[in-house]
């Protein structure tokens, strides 16, 4: 097992795009299992993907390590407000970066020894080189993390992902006046952002290769590569008999059924594969009931037709939300949530 989960984490730390079905599978083996290390180091992945995913605040309940909350702070644009910061090496110059404190930039990053720092706190000290406008940290971190360009910028052992490392090369750029280069980095993040759905990643690349480009650079005739804006999630919270179903702004009400529990489920379980057979069991669960489980091709067809009925229900309330449902929801053996 463990070598199971050390080859899941590696894959998680090289953007393999074969990492999340390895977490699917580690997921499987592990659930009846008792190795707490093993439940651990997935919860970890599973906060990890939370980030990518956008999910913050969501990402926040579950996190449990210091790095998770340096990740969902410095995407939120709320990191300087961690308490005792300045104690943990590789969040100290984010935050002084977001601090927009130049003085603070320049102490975060004398404190720091490039040589012995991972790519995360080297790209921490970027950020504040940025700040501080030191253009020499800014060249000598750069420097060293070229030769990782195209990887994930991973803390730990798949603890949180801070998107490519093209991104942190196009921020030194910036720096020292390579505008064109940084342009170029920038673009090269966007695309190893969109592989791995970082979607936070995404936008702040986004936005520094707008900055990029208004600064003068980028002058290549190559047309710009597709963008795709975060995609919206729905969710669902249970008032009493009725359901408050949402999606961006938007919200309405729906009246309670079975369809709704198995609904509920997919949608607070976002891109992944859950059993039919589970979410039968879970409604019995609920209903203090233990029942052997239907067979797999009993329990397709009865979580189909209630989930389907319960997004009729939605899309009679809202038909921009049942819409969204319908396209992004899967029944099948097994069902799922992917919008």
């Amino acid at each position: 097992m463990i070598d199971v989960l050390d080859q899941t984490v590696d894959l998680f730390n090289i953007g393999h795009p074969h990492a999340e079905r390895r977490l699917r599978e580690l997921r499987e083996t592990a659930r009846h299992g008792t190795d707490i290390a093993v439940g651990r180091a997935i919860g970890a992945l599973e906060v990890l993907l939370a980030i990518r995913a956008g999910r913050l605040d969501q990402a926040e309940i579950m996190a449990d390590e210091p790095m998770q909350i340096v990740a969902i702070r410095w995407y939120q644009g709320r990191l300087p407000e961690v308490p005792g910061i300045d104690c943990y090496p590789d969040g100290a110059a984010l935050a002084a970066a977001q601090s927009g404190d130049r003085s603070a930039a320049l102490k975060a990053i004398g404190r720091q020894d490039l040589a012995r720092l991972p790519l995360v706190g080297l790209y921490g000290v970027i950020e504040a080189a940025y700040v501080a406008g030191d253009r020499s940290t800014a060249l000598r971190a750069y420097t060293m993390m070229k030769p990782h360009a195209r990887r994930p910028m991973v803390a730990g052992r798949g603890v949180a992902c801070f998107g490519s490392v093209e991104h942190a090369l196009g921020v030194a750029s910036l720096t020292v006046g390579a505008l064109d280069r940084a342009a170029e980095h920038f673009r090269a993040a966007i695309n190893d952002n969109l592989a791995l759905e970082h979607w936070p990643a995404l936008n702040a690349s986004r936005r520094r290769l707008a900055e990029a480009t208004a600064r003068g650079g980028s002058t290549s005739t190559e047309p710009p590569p597709r963008l795709r804006e975060a995609p919206l999630s729905a969710a669902c919270v249970r008032e009493g008999s009725r359901w408050r179903v949402e999606l961006g702004e938007r919200t309405t009400i729906v009246p309670h059924g079975v369809g709704m529990l198995h609904l509920a489920v997919l949608l607070a379980n976002p891109q992944r594969d859950i059993p039919a057979r589970d979410l039968v069991a879970g409604v019995a669960s609920l209903r203090g009931r233990v029942e052997p489980l239907p067979d797999v091709e009993r329990a397709r067809l009865a979580v189909g037709k209630a989930i389907r009925r319960a997004m009729a229900h939605i899309a009679d309330a809202d038909p921009v939300i049942g819409q969204h449902l319908f396209a992004a929801v899967r029944t099948g053996v097994r069902c799922s949530y992917r919008p």
